[in-house]
């Protein structure tokens, strides 16, 4: 992934559900590219593959929605992690509210110190067990 801070990035969700239980421990998984993918045209078969966002460069924050407080903050211990299919940070819901909307926002840092949070709504809800 180019994190100059000129490249205009993006993450996204893999794997992800709108609901989970409030007994879960979900590990919430992510995936990096660029934003607008050059149109290239081919006669041979053409896969994509995904970038990987470097250690420290990436964080990862929980807000609630109902009440737009952060139930877990931007800090220094959430951070993603990466193994060799995606970016991915695991998350125990004990602690959530049930029947609660909660929203996960990420921060991408850059090279020349850029901080790029990506608030795409990637909700989802903590359900009863």
């Amino acid at each position: 992934m180019d994190l100059s801070g000129t490249a205009d990035n993006y993450l996204y969700p893999l794997y992800f559900r709108e609901a989970y239980k409030e007994n879960e421990t979900v590990k919430f998984r992510f995936g990096a590219r660029k934003r607008y993918i050059q149109k290239s045209f081919s006669t041979s078969v053409q896969t994509v593959t995904g970038s990987f966002v470097p250690d420290s460069s990436g964080s990862y924050a929980i807000k609630d929605v109902a009440t737009d407080e952060y139930i877990v903050p931007f800090s220094a211990y959430t951070s993603m992690s990466c193994d060799s299919n995606s970016n991915y940070f695991i998350q125990w819901l004990d602690g959530f509210y049930p029947d609660r909307v909660y929203k996960i926002l990420l921060k991408l840092k850059t090279d020349d110190g850029q901080e790029q949070i990506f608030d795409d709504d990637f909700e989802f809800i903590v359900k009863r067990k």
